[in-house]
């Protein structure tokens, strides 16, 4: 085995991370992947070596290892076959005593690879307990890899000759952390967990956001302002150059954060420490150790190395952020921009009574045409700034040409922003703000957001789990609780609610102004599950599982738009791009997941009128046929399968087979239900209708391949969109 030491040079690290998580310079191994071997790892730092400690009562062994992907022939994960090993003061070692990590899986190396649980390409924490080694001293700590022998008794090992390579984190010894107490739920939640992965697995989105439940905003760090896919990482370095600390470049109040149409539709605060407000990404970011950050579903507080600190507690429409300038800040200002330069603020106001306003469109235009959409913003600063301007820049090619600048009198410690947002226009973010924020400190507001939080938490009792499935379960639960995301605001008072909401379906016929939303206001509550299509399949059960009385209102909501007729219609004219293909699988999701929550048991107010609706809106001719045109999308309403034009087609027919069958279920239940006196010939016809969905979800099988017993997409013809020879079928 080979171990080489990054030497912190730019490159030198794993490939995808500019540094390892936890700032610590990894080490390369590279080692025969046909035969067990080991090595001594080396340490930058000889006071960071664990050896001749002294193992005590509560200590942990922690290592991060990050084992790469080896040749496709390699199914057996061979880089995954490593662990930490110790030697020990009577001449044994740890993988002797049968270690088992955090997750109850042996902590030796052919125990991790099998444990099928560390994640190629990724970085993974690896705790040990190491209480049963009391009084022990550590001599040595080594690397030992072990992985299947071709040949052998393994006879599914991997090719012969090929290497088996990784980086790892030297490991480090001490005291283990100290746990939350068991009833506080919400203090159990890292937000932050996945945010250590690379890009290349998808874990759906791992912001690690501070919202309420179904909150319509969310409360987001950002350590890359201008990244919208993953505009947190955990383990970014300050400069591509390799820094050793993460950077703070602002914390967001945003809509829905992520790769999303509307993910531009966010409004960054940023305290600015230098005595020109330079505002740059690059230029503004403060470095902070995550050992100086709490993340938490009902707050985000960080305290910056430069020693300002930030406080955010969320609202359902807003947060509260607290900024303690450093005493030794040169300058105290607070920087204010959107995601892109398709923002404006106004701040004039502030300087007399601390009052302004925002708005920011989103990133892509509406899928079905027009113009994007607009979030506004209204909010409050304290104390006074002394006064407002531009930000400025020594060259960072990051600077917004919209970000504006509130400076504060010097000697300035602490400044309040107060902030709310809206979809429909500023006189309701104004509305909010005084709804949610205005009169509350941040001590109330972040009571609020515990509040709100633990009954979701609290839903499954996990008295005998581990720590680590105790922080799985519960981080589990908050991220499914973020969704689906709440489109209602509340026009009316704290007091006499009134909701109504700006129609995200209707294509808006013209520009919003600088103060209201040119969309259509419709009543009552809305909800947008954004957390992937095929989560219909996770998400909804869960929902109607754990917790029923939610999901059914939910879902009436969500289903009620999907079966909007006309606003459906032209979204499915949208081009053959993904974006109108999340649309139209999202839609039919809902469709399915009604029908599934029903067949479960989830109290619906009208089971049969929504039945109804998702059998017009499923049988309906898509506006394109009646023109007399052919959309890709819509190829399945005239030939029974969609073109291979449009991106994932064979999932999208699957998507509207598996809502075909499951409305024809539904409308058969809730006919079932009804008095036979009852039934009459709408009955008799919807009951025909359903016969058909049922019919009709067969379509699928249209995508078989007989010769490889796959489903493939096919073309506009009717054949399969690639040649035999070309295709993978474990791809």
């Amino acid at each position: 085995m080979i171990l080489t030491p990054a030497d912190g040079s730019h490159g030198s690290g794993p490939r995808g991370a500019a540094t390892e998580p936890h700032g610590a310079r990894p080490v390369r191994f590279d080692a025969p992947a046909d035969a067990p071997s080991a090595a001594e790892i080396p340490y930058a730092r000889l006071e960071d070596h664990p050896r001749l400690h002294r193992i005590a009562q509560g200590d942990v062994l922690r290592w991060m290892i990050r084992p790469e992907r080896g040749s496709a022939a390699d199914r057996t994960f061979a880089a995954t076959h490593a662990a930490v090993d110790l030697e020990l003061s009577d001449g044994t070692r740890l993988s002797d005593r049968d270690p088992l990590d955090q997750y109850g899986m042996r902590a030796t190396a052919r125990g991790q690879g099998e444990g099928r649980h560390l994640q190629l390409d990724q970085w993974n924490d690896v705790q040990v307990d190491l209480s049963h080694l009391e009084g022990l001293t550590i001599v040595g700590v080594l690397l030992v890899t072990d992985p299947p022998v071709p040949g052998g008794a393994d006879a599914d090992g991997g090719p012969e000759g090929e290497r088996l390579r990784g980086w790892i984190e030297p490991p480090r010894v001490g005291p283990a952390l100290a746990l939350p107490h068991l009833d506080d739920p919400v203090a159990w939640v890292d937000t932050r967990r996945g945010a250590a992965g690379a890009p290349g697995l998808s874990r759906g989105s791992t912001a690690p956001v501070a919202a309420l439940p179904n909150g319509f905003a969310h409360v987001l760090p950002l350590t890359d302002a201008r990244d919208r896919a993953t505009p947190y990482r955990h383990a970014r370095a300050q400069a591509a150059e390799g820094g050793a600390l993460p950077p703070l470049q602002g914390i967001a109040l945003a809509h829905q954060p992520g790769a999303r149409p509307d993910s531009g539709q966010q409004f960054t605060l940023m305290p600015l420490v230098t005595r020109r407000p330079h505002g740059g990404p690059r230029e503004r970011a403060l470095g902070f150790d995550h050992a100086q950050e709490v993340a938490r579903p009902d707050v985000y507080s960080v305290r910056t190395a430069q020693g300002t600190a930030l406080h955010a507690a969320p609202t359902e429409h807003g947060m509260l952020l607290e900024i303690v300038f450093a005493p030794g800040s040169e300058g105290r200002h607070l920087l204010l921009e959107g995601a892109d330069s398709r923002s404006r603020f106004d701040l004039a106001g502030a300087l007399f009574d601390g009052a302004f306003t925002a708005w920011a469109d989103g990133e892509a235009p509406h899928p079905g045409g027009g113009p994007a959409r607009r979030l506004f913003a209204a909010g409050t600063v304290e104390p006074l700034p002394s006064h407002v301007e531009d930000a400025v820049s020594d060259g960072d090619p990051g600077l917004l040409g919209t970000a504006r600048v509130m400076t504060f009198p010097p000697g300035t410690r602490r400044v309040t922003v107060r902030i709310a947002a809206s979809a429909i226009g500023l006189e309701q973010a104004r509305r909010t703000l005084a709804q949610q924020l205005l009169g509350r400190t941040f001590a109330e507001v972040r009571r609020a957001a515990h509040a709100a939080w633990v009954p979701r938490l609290e839903v499954i009792r996990s008295d005998s789990a581990s720590p680590a499935q105790r922080r799985t379960l519960l981080g589990s639960l908050y991220r499914m609780n973020l969704h689906p995301r709440a489109l209602h605001e509340n026009a009316g008072t704290r007091q006499r609610p009134l909701l109504q909401h700006a129609s995200v379906r209707a294509v808006p016929r013209a520009e919003a102004t600088s103060s209201r939303t040119a969309a259509p206001l419709l009543p009552g509550p809305a909800y947008a599950d954004l957390s992937a299509p095929g989560s219909a399949g996770t998400l909804w059960p869960a929902y109607s599982l754990l917790y029923p009385a939610l999901a059914g209102p939910m879902l009436e909501a969500i289903a009620a738009q999907a079966v909007d007729p006309e606003p459906a219609a032209e979204e499915a004219d949208a081009p053959a791009e993904v974006a109108g293909v999340l649309a139209a699988e999202g839609a039919l999701g809902a469709l399915a997941a009604l029908a599934d929550a029903h067949a479960r048991g989830v109290p619906l107010a009208d089971p049969l009128g929504a039945a109804e609706r998702a059998v017009e809106r499923l049988t309906a001719v898509p506006a394109a046929a009646r023109r007399g045109e052919e959309e890709p999308v819509d190829c399945a309403a005239l030939r029974g399968w969609t073109d291979a034009r449009v991106p994932g087609s064979v999932g999208l027919d699957l998507a509207r087979s598996v809502a075909d069958d499951a409305i024809a279920q539904m409308v058969e239940r809730a006919l079932a239900a009804l008095p036979k006196d009852a039934l009459g010939d709408d009955s008799r016809a919807l009951a025909e209708q359903a016969a058909y969905l049922r019919s009709r979800a067969a379509r699928y099988a249209l995508h078989f391949d007989a010769d490889l017993g796959l489903l493939r997409a096919r073309t506009r013809d009717g054949g399969f969109a690639e040649d035999l020879e070309d295709v993978n079928p474990f791809a």
